[in-house]
């Protein structure tokens, strides 16, 4: 178990606060474990979604990271349109599959990269 020794005081008006207890009290309902509100505060910092990925990232990795999820999305959509419509063929199973297959490289480049900014690479 890790030794916190550092210690940090900070105030926070009563709307800031509210926000803290009601959060923290839906997290320790939704995951049936009580957590502090120290520790909630540490994970909140160390699970920054947005910094840990755009942290060491330059600009333009990250737009192009949008714009592949973009696009991916955008294929999903129009096979799942297409099958709403029963309209879909043997071309569009190709597609499905080749959109699945850049989804399962994406996924795991990503993770790649977000393994490298939690151990500070």
């Amino acid at each position: 178990m890790m030794k916190y020794t550092k210690r940090k005081e900070f105030r926070l008006d009563e709307k800031t606060l509210n926000i803290l207890k009601r959060n923290l009290e839906k997290r320790n309902l939704a995951v049936k474990k009580k957590m502090s509100e120290s520790e909630y505060i540490r994970e909140l910092i160390i699970n920054d979604n947005f910094e840990r990925l755009t942290f060491g990232v330059d600009k333009s990795s990250y737009g192009k990271i949008m714009r592949i999820l973009s696009g991916l999305g955008n294929n999903v959509n129009q096979i799942a349109h297409k099958m709403n419509m029963d309209i879909f063929d043997k071309n569009d199973i190709e597609e499905l599959r080749r959109t699945r297959e850049e989804i399962i490289k994406f996924r795991k480049v990503v993770n790649e990269l977000i393994i490298a900014v939690r151990n500070g690479d």
